[in-house]
């Protein structure tokens, strides 16, 4: 026993233990030693514990250049309009992420600062801390202002721009798929037809969600949102205050969130990413007729009074799925 501890002091120390030190070991003890070694050498190193990058599950990485230099190559002051001020000046330190040819993400495509981009590799404390809950690493994350695609663009899950206010741009020249797509105070730019399986929404008035050729998705929601679709939809067009038209009520947080937000507002989105984040469903199962919602529909086709009936049946609908909120409320709103 004494030489087997011998020998795990030689291997923790990193010297060079030779076969012919065994020597004299029974073949018990030697077998004991060789668990020992293996247990100690899988133990994960610093590296191995590192939380996967912001690009771990992408089939490409692509290069990062500098800002100037992707808005002459990709004339980015005529296609986007992040770019297109007269006083906008390029910022030396910041660079744009190009995927030369086709990108597939296995998973959520999120354009969010707090996830890992920004112009320098780093954002401000807390954003750090978000990260990190959501999976970030911080030391493999990227430096860019956006992303482009030369190619296609296909995600496994959902293309998310979570926040209001901000977030690096995207700019895909191909066709792209995804599960679903939320744009928030980010630009979106998609050249090429682009399908959805679920749901699209675009959310508060700083970002900008264009498609410039044809779209197919269920359901498309403009939120108080610069949302344009250059093409032709294959699909349906809502506004907020249609939701009880497309929303479904089997999911009971994002049921609870529009419960206690009185409807579907940009309060009820930390209920609904999470949702498409995982390939789960927001729309209801048995949606309306595609001719009725055309793209371009400013207003609801409803009336006031047509859009509280449709809120109730959606509250039975709620109630019926045993959610105590909606009978509350159902019995609120019949009192109006």
């Amino acid at each position: 026993m004494l030489l087997r501890q011998m020998f795990l002091i030689f291997l923790l120390l990193g010297m060079n233990f030779s076969p012919a030190s065994a020597e004299g070991l029974t073949k018990g003890e030697k077998k004991d030693m060789s668990k020992d070694a293996n247990a100690i050498n899988s133990q994960p190193s610093d590296a191995s514990k590192k939380i996967p990058s912001l690009m771990s599950k992408w089939s490409v990485k692509g290069e990062g250049i500098p800002q100037a230099e992707a808005i002459t190559r990709f004339r980015l002051k005529k296609r986007l309009q992040s770019y297109a001020s007269e006083y906008f000046e390029p910022d030396e330190k910041a660079k744009i992420r190009v995927i030369e040819g086709d990108l597939h993400v296995d998973g959520n495509l999120v354009l969010d600062w707090e996830y890992g981009w920004n112009a320098e590799g780093f954002a401000a404390t807390a954003y750090q801390a978000r990260a990190k809950q959501r999976g970030v690493d911080w030391e493999y994350g990227w430096s860019t202002d956006g992303l482009i695609v030369t190619g296609n663009l296909t995600v496994s899950g959902a293309i998310i721009n979570a926040n209001p206010n901000g977030g690096p741009f995207l700019l895909v020249e191909g066709q792209t798929h995804a599960y679903a797509i939320v744009g928030g105070g980010a630009e979106m730019v998609f050249e090429g037809n682009t399908s959805v399986d679920d749901i699209v929404v675009g959310h508060y008035n700083d970002g900008i969600l264009v498609f410039r050729a044809n779209l197919t998705a269920p359901a498309v929601v403009t939120m108080d949102h610069e949302l344009s679709i250059q093409g032709k939809l294959d699909g349906r067009w809502f506004d907020e205050y249609q939701w009880p038209l497309f929303l479904t009520v089997q999911q009971p947080k994002l049921t609870k969130a529009v419960i206690e937000h009185e409807g579907f507002s940009i309060d009820s989105l930390d209920a609904l990413i999470p949702l498409l984040e995982t390939g789960r469903s927001a729309l209801r199962p048995d949606l309306p007729s595609k001719d009725k919602y055309p793209y371009g529909s400013l207003l609801p086709h409803e009336s006031l009074s047509e859009i509280h009936e449709l809120t109730i049946a959606w509250y039975r609908q709620a109630a019926a799925q045993g959610d105590a909120d909606a009978k509350k409320a159902l019995r609120k709103l019949k009192a109006k």
